[in-house]
């Protein structure tokens, strides 16, 4: 009985009331009311005008002992401390590939107050890691810490730097573990067509890996790592960057407490070798990797140095060719043939060489028509094709917002000062680049487009030479790649 009138009651409450409706229960949100309409919805809104981008300058200091010191203030709840060393892979002797990058990996390991278990400790007390990197020009130290611990993230960073422990048995170890990692990263055919496309746009030594080749870094000795660091690693070619919430009052004592008792030195002159000229003609370089599903291409030629008249008009070449999404070459290979899911170009600049660099990964049966497309897309610019005024504004609108977008972080404010030092640019260079960009006309652009030329290019494919080479060799001329180009 008590389950069929369950049922009725059940079965009523799915049916419409006859009656009038029933308040609202207490608390229950109140009914949608219908919209006006209005002649504004019919038209999307116009974007606002575009806020400027302003860079700071730093304030910049010297050390009694040749130190430099830069400091930005921003508005942050921590500090980017860093150490940058005008000591890179350019430094490295001709066949000790990886020096720079190692003595640096090393130093960081133990020093002689720290064992490795005792300097990871005071590291992991101020909550923060320590990253390093080595560069072509530099190596580089950081931590990333609260106000309150700078003073004792400069003094472990100084320690490193000034007093690395240098112990053969950890060197032996630190060095195995850097030979897989070489090892491992060769398995990649991406890395691969980097490895061979550098040594042949810059030669052997200029263009060596800076983690330098499995032959070169096995012959390495704990001499050569002391002998580096002593040759290298000077107040004067060295620099603290400080980038948060201090000023510079503060921020020199600090560094004078860490750096200031380090002793002046000359340090060793070294010039790395001038790149050699382009190719005298465009042909494919091969190397054969057995059973590769995909094809990476490397493709450049040399561009202008650092320092050189146009360089806002060929970053912004490079960002409306292959800088974007919406770019040349990625919408043509990706979207336009599905023949990969993306690909780059970037323009490298340095004091040494210059290149305009492109690079992708394409299915390994459209290899030969990607790398036919991609070409003619650098064909085109120069000729019957020229950037358009869109894509002008596309490239100049994405570098101006990039570099704004540093501002919201202390580490890439770093990373811009750390550039300021190792290419020795005015204290000012980032603060004039947001003019600098926008005053770059179409003109410009396209004068910088003439300098592609597909004649003269290094071209470098990865991939299952068995599957990919008939085709390629149907448009291009094709040559192996020696063995030595990817070690």
């Amino acid at each position: 009985m008590k389950r069929a009138l369950l049922f009725a009651l059940v079965l009523g409450g799915c049916t419409h009331p006859q009656g009038p409706a029933a308040a609202p229960a207490a608390g229950a949100p109140p009914a949608a009311r219908a919209t006006p309409s209005a002649d504004f919805r019919d038209h999307v809104p116009e974007p606002g005008p575009a806020d400027a981008v302003r860079i700071p300058a730093p304030e910049v200091a010297k050390l009694e002992n040749g130190l430099t010191l830069y400091v930005l203030r921003r508005p942050a709840r921590v500090v980017s401390v860093r150490v940058l060393l005008r000591a890179g892979s350019n430094q490295d002797p001709a066949g000790k590939s990886g020096l720079a990058a190692l003595t640096a990996r090393l130093a960081s390991e133990e020093t002689k107050d720290h064992d490795s278990t005792g300097l990871a400790e005071a590291i992991e007390s101020l909550g923060a890691t320590l990253s390093r990197s080595t560069g072509r020009r530099s190596s580089e130290l950081g931590l990333t810490v609260l106000p309150a611990d700078v003073p004792r993230a400069l003094s472990l960073l100084a320690e490193i730097v000034e007093r690395p422990a240098f112990r053969p048995k950890t060197f032996e170890r630190v060095r195995s573990e850097w030979l897989d990692g070489l090892t491992a990263d060769r398995q990649r055919v991406e890395r691969l067509s980097t490895l061979a496309g550098f040594r042949l746009l810059l030669g052997p030594r200029l263009g060596a890996p800076t983690d330098g080749s499995l032959d070169d870094v096995k012959k390495l000795t704990i001499t050569d790592l002391r002998r580096f660091h002593d040759g290298h690693v000077t107040p004067a070619q060295a620099a603290v960057i400080l980038v948060g919430d201090l000023d510079l009052s503060r921020a020199r004592k600090a560094v004078d407490g860490a750096f200031g008792a380090w002793r002046a030195r000359q340090a060793e002159a070294s010039a790395p070798p001038a790149p050699p000229p382009a190719p005298e003609s465009t042909q494919i370089v091969l190397v054969d990797r057995p059973g590769a599903v995909q094809s990476a291409l490397f493709v450049a030629q040399p561009f202008p140095r650092l320092g050189q008249p146009g360089l806002e008009a060929r970053e912004l070449l490079s960002g409306a060719m292959g800088g974007l999404f919406t770019s040349r070459i990625n919408k043509n290979l990706r979207e336009e043939h599905a023949y990969t899911y993306g690909a780059r170009s970037t323009v490298v600049e340095s004091r040494e060489f210059g290149a305009f660099i492109v690079s992708t990964s394409v299915q390994r049966d459209v290899t030969a028509p990607a790398l036919s497309e991609l070409l003619k897309e650098l064909r085109a610019a120069p000729s019957d094709r020229p950037i358009t005024l869109d894509e002008l504004a596309r490239a100049r609108a994405d570098r101006v917002s990039r570099l704004g977008a540093h501002l919201e972080h202390v580490d890439r404010m770093a990373n811009d000062l750390s550039e300021l030092f190792e290419e020795g640019l005015p204290d000012d260079w980032f603060q004039k680049r947001p003019e600098d960009i926008a005053a770059v006309t179409l003109s410009d652009i396209r004068s910088e487009a003439k300098r592609l030329d597909v004649a003269h290019l290094v071209v470098v494919v990865v991939g299952d030479a068995a599957a990919v080479r008939p085709a390629l060799e149907k448009q291009f001329t094709v040559v192996s790649a020696a063995a030595d180009l990817t070690k």
